[in-house]
């Protein structure tokens, strides 16, 4: 119970949300209009179903590389920020370009809005389980992450309006605006995580690491989870 009310409370949570907010209402949106946006530039259905397989496969690769940069570097944020930029880019252009006349443009920019767009959930997962302790408290929180973070589905459903189509300003300028969002508060995280990690090291190097154990049990350790003084935050 005391892990459940912890993870409730920590802001690292509350502040992911938005993060996953602007994954599950952008993507549950585009998966369903992106079709259509492509149909409003004169192809037929069942074409228009099939130009959206190149735009996935993009985004796969792009979700790969992501991954396993994020890994070598040990970074979590910079991916999570650079990832939304690039779903920005990509919102702007679809927002700006006149479809009609710049039909490959269009098409063009559906590309870089899938690829912001899923990039950036598998950093934002990993980078509340790599700071969330003890496993207690890491369970609960990912459970949170998901279960609210995906009532973002339900806004990314009804913002993409059938009257608006293939244009859909109302559901690219909310998703848009989420993530630009979603980059401001993975930027406030990572400064809160380096100034905290800043902090105890100082501490360490000032009073001394046997000193700080001294003051507690390796149980007391264990039960502060991420708020030990020696739990240093991935960024």
């Amino acid at each position: 119970m005391k892990q459940i009310v912890g993870a409730f409370k920590d802001y690292k949570i509350w502040m992911s949300w938005v993060m996953f907010w602007a994954n599950t209402i952008g993507v549950y949106g585009f998966t369903a209009t992106a079709p259509t946006v492509i149909e409003g530039l004169g192809y037929k259905s069942t074409d228009a179903q099939l130009l959206t397989v190149p735009i996935y496969m993009f985004a796969l690769l792009m979700v790969i590389i992501w991954a396993f940069w994020s890994e070598k570097v040990q970074q979590r944020s910079p991916f999570i920020m650079a990832g939304y930029a690039i779903a920005v880019f990509g919102f702007i252009g679809q927002l700006a370009i006149p479809q009609t006349r710049l039909k490959g443009l269009t098409y063009g920019f559906l590309f870089p809005v899938a690829a912001g767009l899923y990039c950036p959930l598998i950093m934002i997962v990993t980078w509340v389980a790599n700071n969330l302790a003890p496993s207690s408290k890491r369970a609960v929180g990912m459970a949170l992450l998901i279960s609210v973070g995906n009532v973002g589905g339900i806004v990314g459903s009804n913002i993409y309006l059938a009257a608006e189509k293939p244009k859909y300003p109302t559901g690219f300028g909310v998703s848009l605006a989420i993530c630009c969002a979603a980059i401001i508060m993975a930027g406030i995280l990572r400064v809160v995580c380096k100034r905290e990690n800043e902090r105890r090291r100082k501490m360490i190097e000032e009073e001394g690491e046997e000193a700080i154990r001294a003051r507690y049990s390796e149980q007391e350790l264990l039960d502060l989870g991420d708020r030990s003084p020696f739990f240093i935050y991935t960024l």
